[in-house]
């Protein structure tokens, strides 16, 4: 799952996570991936209060799942990436995270974005990679298992919704102006 936010939305989105319950509940938070360099509990909220008003460009909220980790897209954007293997807790997450502020998110195996976004090329010297649709402020990063598109991005970047709507196979407005889409029926 990976969400896409503007950066004042980021003590919205923490408290979103800090809602969640059982294995998707962060239980710790801290800088380092190392969980025993970045043991702080989530109920230290002084700490954690403190660390999001020093906007580090990047940090970690563990949970039994594995970690949530926050990093910086740029001066004004943040994103969030989870990684798991269920796919009832992948949608429950993306469900969690939605919001009017949203920018674009989606749920996606690591095989799908790989096979999506990423393009390689051998040459004699060595191999090249680069990765497609990362700059959500222009482009539509990609329509996934599960993807949330706001209109506004949609609008931005011409993407006809009533296109995606018909070719999807399950789509909903969550909210005024937010559209979740299942272009397919399993997440792998």
């Amino acid at each position: 799952v990976s969400a896409y936010y503007a950066n004042d939305c980021l003590p919205f989105v923490v408290d979103r996570l800090r809602g969640l319950k059982g294995r998707l509940a962060p239980t710790h938070f801290g800088l380092e991936e190392d969980r025993s360099k970045s043991d702080r509990p989530i109920s230290d909220t002084k700490a954690l209060d403190d660390l999001l008003a020093h906007k580090a460009p990047s940090f970690i909220l563990f949970a039994g799942h594995g970690p949530y980790f926050f990093r910086s897209t740029g001066p004004r954007d943040f994103v969030v990436d989870a990684f798991m293997d269920d796919a009832q807790e992948a949608e429950t997450l993306l469900r969690q995270l939605l919001c009017d502020r949203l920018e674009y998110a989606h749920a996606s195996t690591p095989e799908e974005r790989l096979h999506r976004n990423r393009l390689r090329k051998s040459t004699p010297y060595g191999e090249h990679e680069a990765w497609v649709g990362r700059d959500w402020n222009r482009y539509v990063p990609g329509l996934y298992w599960m993807t949330a598109l706001p209109t506004r991005l949609a609008d931005r970047t011409g993407l006809p919704l009533d296109r995606v709507k018909e070719i999807a196979l399950h789509s909903e407005e969550v909210q005024a102006g937010l559209l979740l889409v299942t272009m397919y029926r399993d997440a792998g």
